[in-house]
Order: C-alpha cells, then sequence, then structure tokens
C-alpha cells in the first residue's frame, strides 16, 4: 500500500509539472500563429501566475513523497504558510496591476488577450482554492467518507 502512495504522490507532483510545460508550449504556439491572435501582458500575467501556483502544488506532492520515502520532514507548515499568504497578495496584484495599467497607460488592448489572461488567473484562482482553502476533486468514496463523518485511515489522514 505505501508503494502504491508513493506512486501516485510522485506522479501528481510530475503531472502538475507537465502541466506547468504543456501550458507554456500552448502560449507559445498561439503567439507563434502570427498577428490574428495578439497575446500580451495581461496573458503573460495571468500564465506566469497560474505557473506559480502549479510549481507549489508540484513542490508540494514531490514533499509529500520525499517524506514518505524517507521518513524525515524537509520543510516545515510554516513554509507552506507563507506561501499561502504570498498567493493571496498575488492573487490581488492581478486586477489591481490590470486596473492600473488600463488607467494610467496607452496600451494595445486585445479581447483574446483579454480573455486569455483573465481565464488562465480565474482558473489559478481554482488551483489556489484547491490547494490552500479546500480540496474540489475528490474521489467519490472519499467524499462519501467525509459526508458521513467517517474516521480517515491514519494512513490518509497523514497525507491530507
Amino acid at each position: 500500500m505505501r508503494h502504491k502512495l508513493k506512486r501516485k504522490l510522485l506522479s501528481l507532483a510530475l503531472g502538475e509539472l507537465v502541466a506547468v510545460v504543456s501550458f507554456c508550449f500552448c502560449i507559445h504556439v498561439l503567439k507563434s500563429t502570427g498577428e490574428s491572435f495578439y497575446i500580451g501582458w495581461q496573458t503573460f500575467m495571468g500564465l506566469g501566475w497560474l505557473t506559480v501556483i502549479l510549481i507549489q502544488g508540484s513542490a508540494y506532492w514531490l514533499y509529500k513523497y520525499l517524506r514518505i520515502r524517507n521518513g524525515r520532514y524537509y520543510l516545515t507548515n510554516r513554509f507552506f504558510r507563507a506561501l499561502a499568504l504570498s498567493n493571496f497578495v498575488f492573487m490581488i496584484s492581478f486586477p489591481v496591476i490590470t486596473l492600473f495599467i488600463v488607467i494610467f497607460s496607452n496600451f494595445q488592448f486585445s479581447w483574446s488577450d483579454f480573455v486569455l489572461g483573465w481565464f488562465l488567473y480565474l482558473f489559478s484562482i481554482g488551483e489556489y482554492i484547491h490547494y490552500f482553502k479546500k480540496k474540489v476533486v475528490m474521489p467519490p468514496h472519499e467524499r462519501i467518507r467525509r459526508k458521513n463523518n467517517i474516521p480517515v485511515p491514519a494512513r490518509i489522514q497523514r497525507e491530507q
């Protein structure tokens, strides 16, 4: 069972890194399609924020994997609390910077940049909520267990 859990945690960590690479690749492909699809600062800000969140998620799952594999603590909970606080600051900064640039700057407006940037920003907020506030996606048996207040086995409880 421990081997299965280690494999799951490692696949989660690698999956988050693959998501970062694939998002960056998609933006690169969109940018290289030409002038029909303008990619500007909003898209890059949204992508940057999403990349930061996904890398933190990958680091979290890798930390859990190393904890199980080696049995030692490498980081403390203070580190992840500091990340959650810095994420909140970043989360607030995106709309503030967007509003500031729209009001006080002469920039090239593009609906594609606006929509894609805000989509990436909202997606990153969803990831932030999923990682730091509430586990949104969970298997049906876990949802039933939590709904009925059935005790969680200690092995699973340590990894939540």
